[in-house]
């Protein structure tokens, strides 16, 4: 989806913009569950490590819904204007 939405010229900055946010996000739930683990005392009762992986599992899979629907929304309109130009084109 990502690669067919983009003209071939920013398919390169889509790529490095994906690449990057997915690195960010990484990045930073690593520094929040060190943060976590000093707070909570994690070292000494490692069972709350599975509680709070799944918290983090859940807030992000949560935080996705909305962003995956607007992309769909989004992706389904591009195919459509796609197939009207097609077959405009076709009928010219």
């Amino acid at each position: 989806m990502l690669i067919n939405a983009i003209s071939p010229d920013n398919k390169g900055f889509a790529v490095s913009a994906y690449l990057f946010f997915t690195t960010i996000s990484g990045t930073i739930s690593t520094f929040l569950l060190g943060q976590f683990s000093e707070t909570w005392d994690l070292p000494n009762n490692p069972a709350r490590y599975g509680y709070i992986l799944c918290a983090f599992v859940f807030f992000s899979y949560l935080g996705s819904i909305p962003f995956f629907y607007l992309a769909g929304n989004s992706y389904k309109e591009f195919l459509h204007r796609k197939k009207v130009e097609e077959e405009a084109k076709n009928n010219a």
